[in-house]
């Protein structure tokens, strides 16, 4: 088992899977975490219990890698279920600011990264390398976006009530 990324993304879901990860997602209602399981998650399960799941995958090992863009108590968590030497990729905080305790990361060395795109375009070359790649699987039809809504850009209004309101499943493309 190479490692149980979760949280958030359908793209980072559909990469995970393409480079042979389990993936345990995570998501608020049982039609969410239909899609994350038809989207390819191995399992799909709640906030209330996926530390349950990556024990039960993992044989009590803990996971690699967790994917967390909700931050607060399932970050706390989510760091709790990673295996020594395993990483924690803060992608987003919805939910809350995280706040970790350091012993807790020293003790099990383990490692708490961000990740944000524009920080990987001031790096040119692996983003052409990576965007190339990725858009090379989307052509492939390997990869495939999830767009929730096609607005036109007079609705940015309702675009960010959808956003707001917890509603998007998928990006939402504003076209003029």
């Amino acid at each position: 088992m190479r490692g149980e990324p979760r949280r958030r993304g359908r793209g980072q879901r559909q990469v995970a899977k393409r480079l042979g990860l389990t993936v345990i997602a995570t998501a608020s209602t049982e039609e969410r975490r239909a899609r994350a399981a038809a989207l390819g998650a191995d399992i799909a399960c709640g906030y209330d219990d996926f530390d349950e799941a990556v024990r039960r995958v993992t044989g009590d090992r803990g996971a690699d890698i967790v994917l967390d863009g909700v931050g607060g108590d399932v970050t706390r968590r989510s760091l709790a279920v990673l295996r020594p030497l395993g990483r924690l990729v803060l992608v987003g905080a919805s939910s809350a600011t995280p706040r970790l305790d350091p012993i807790q990361i020293i003790h099990r060395s383990t490692a708490v990264l961000g990740f944000h795109l524009r920080a990987l375009w001031r790096q040119p070359e692996p983003a052409r390398e990576a965007a190339v790649e990725w858009l090379g699987w989307v052509e492939a039809g390997a990869v495939r976006p999830q767009i929730d809504a096609v607005l036109p850009l007079n609705e940015v209004r309702a675009a960010h009530q959808r956003l707001a309101d917890r509603r998007a499943v998928g990006k939402i493309i504003l076209v003029p």
